[in-house]
């Protein structure tokens, strides 16, 4: 059996926003490729075959908190109530961050959110955090 590349799985379903994500990715000099998904039940399926061990899971999550079906919060959830799913970091986004989204999903288990578009400083923060996460 041949060793998976590790990935992060980036929840976005606005394509800019997307785009702009993967240019800020690279920039911060992370190498890690990312898979872009838009569809919230899409990617609890694919949580659904990580689980099974019929794909490989994420090495980290960053998803918006609204997608084209479901989103963050859903994502989340499932995570956090997944065995062998939780302890994958998640990073909830939002076009606006209010107190009560950000309690949710700190109190849900996100390890941040972030109000979009991402900053310079959000990449630096988990550029220092991400190899604790990822016991590195």
């Amino acid at each position: 059996m041949t060793e998976r590349q590790p990935y992060v799985l980036l929840c976005e379903d606005d394509e800019n926003d997307a785009i702009l994500f993967e240019l800020e990715w690279q920039k911060a000099g992370f190498t890690t490729p990312l898979r872009v998904m838009a569809n919230g039940e899409k990617v609890l399926a694919l949580l659904a075959r990580c689980r099974d061990a019929s794909e490989p899971c994420p090495e980290l999550i960053i998803s918006d908190h609204k997608l084209l079906v479901g989103g963050g919060m859903d994502i989340l959830t499932r995570v956090r109530n997944t065995p062998i799913l939780s302890k994958i970091p998640v990073i909830l986004t939002s076009g606006v961050v209010n107190s009560a989204i950000k309690q949710q999903a700190m109190s849900l288990g996100a390890i941040d959110v972030w109000e979009k578009p991402a900053t310079a400083e959000d990449f630096a923060k988990l550029a220092n955090i991400l190899p604790l996460l990822l016991g590195r």
